[in-house]
């Protein structure tokens, strides 16, 4: 018999639920070039901006798309950290997953999930010498 307890942390109510945050991604576009047959990784910065009383803290993922809009394992997105405080950045690594890209051009969708409040910004990466 396994008995889950879920302790409810209230924080202070957080007046009614209004706190809300942003993420946002500098820069918005990278580009990943291929120098002397290997691809260099792209960095982005992730913060999140809070309001309203949100306190955090905020869950980073990520997901990567290709240019029909269908996940792939085409990149591989890393995060220096996926916990994030308000007022906090993270820095994002891109890179790819094999030796070879198929595209030209990816999205990386960062999700920031905490509690039942969901943000995502996107970043879009060219991909230059396929």
């Amino acid at each position: 018999g396994l008995t889950l307890t879920v302790a409810a942390s209230g924080g202070g109510g957080g007046g009614g639920g209004s706190g809300d945050f942003t993420l946002s991604a500098d820069p918005s576009s990278v580009t990943i070039v291929k120098v002397l047959g290997v691809y260099q990784p792209a960095k982005v910065q992730i913060s999140v901006s809070c309001s309203g009383g949100f306190a955090g803290p905020v869950n980073l993922s990520s997901m990567v798309k290709d240019p029909q809009g269908l996940l792939t394992g085409d990149l591989t997105v890393q995060f220096d950290k996926t916990v994030l405080a308000c007022g906090e950045a993270a820095t994002m690594t891109i890179a790819p997953t094999g030796l070879q890209l198929l595209y030209s051009s990816y999205t990386v969708e960062v999700i920031g999930l905490a509690g039942s409040l969901e943000r995502r910004t996107t970043v879009g990466v060219n991909v230059v010498g396929l």
